[in-house]
């Protein structure tokens, strides 16, 4: 059957050369996925009322009914964390900060919000040594060590970018 034979417009597998029923697809998915859900609560859906079958989709809607509440389970299970005593932790829902919380157990919703975990009780370094010119022409070899301690989590974690390059630049400039 070639593509321009007397079959009336037909193409090759027997359609005509029309676009689908957008109308008769949607109503088709709308029936399946009725279908779907009706066998997943434990219900026979109506076409299967109707045409007298007698298979029972119980097993299938507590099957359903398991898998749904074990994924629940491991979601509430995957947000439990716990926060060491020298630690604490930054609350994040949907990338903007919503508390510190401190040492013990919590829960956080997975997917939903996440955590920054920091070790606050830490006492952490920064050395820093250069070679400098005095007045005087002469060539003076400086070394120093700044030590810190995180005091505020939200403000280390949120009001500077990168809060070691901003102490390595103040420690800079503070020696000169």
């Amino acid at each position: 059957m070639g593509w321009n034979g007397p079959d009336k417009g037909n193409d090759p597998w027997g359609g005509k050369n029309q676009p689908p029923d957008l109308d008769e697809a949607l109503k088709r998915l709308h029936n399946k996925m009725k279908q779907f859900f009706q066998r997943a609560a434990g219900k026979k859906p109506a076409s299967i009322l109707a045409s007298g079958s007698s298979s029972d989709s119980g097993p299938n809607g507590l099957l359903a009914l398991l898998v749904v509440l074990g994924v629940f389970v491991l979601w509430v299970l995957s947000g439990i964390f716990i926060i060491d005593p020298a630690e604490e932790a930054a609350i994040l829902r949907f990338g903007k900060y919503i508390e510190t919380v401190g040492p013990g157990p919590h829960w956080i919703p997975r997917f939903v919000s996440s955590k920054v975990v920091i070790n606050v009780d830490r006492v952490a370094d920064y050395s820093y040594s250069a070679q400098m010119l005095t007045k005087d022409e002469n060539l003076v070899s400086v070394a120093l060590a700044v030590q810190y301690r995180i005091g505020d989590l939200q403000a280390y974690l949120f009001n500077v970018s990168d809060p070691e390059e901003s102490l390595q630049q103040a420690t800079s400039s503070a020696l000169r």
